[in-house]
């Protein structure tokens, strides 16, 4: 039997409590797999955008004539085996 307070069921209200609890802990989990792989996993702070925006930058910088060919492919390669 369960016991009741004002018109509720006293375990019945602690037990959508867990459940609620536990269902927004399951939400928090995802949200953060989610960013964890967008950032690029375990690559550290260095995460796939920031990666694309230094091969930007270094595009840039070759299409403006500031580096050479030969400076533009070794740097693209560095940039890429990371």
């Amino acid at each position: 039997m369960h016991s009741y307070y004002g018109g509720h069921m006293v375990m019945g209200g602690f037990a959508g409590l867990i459940s609620f609890i536990m269902h927004v802990l399951i939400i928090a989990l995802i949200v953060w797999l989610v960013l964890f792989l967008l950032r690029g996993g375990r690559r550290g702070r260095m995460g796939m955008w920031q990666a694309h925006s230094a091969l930007g930058i270094l595009n840039e910088r070759f299409a403006k004539g500031e580096i050479s060919k030969e400076e533009y492919e070794e740097r693209k390669k560095a940039l890429m085996s990371h």
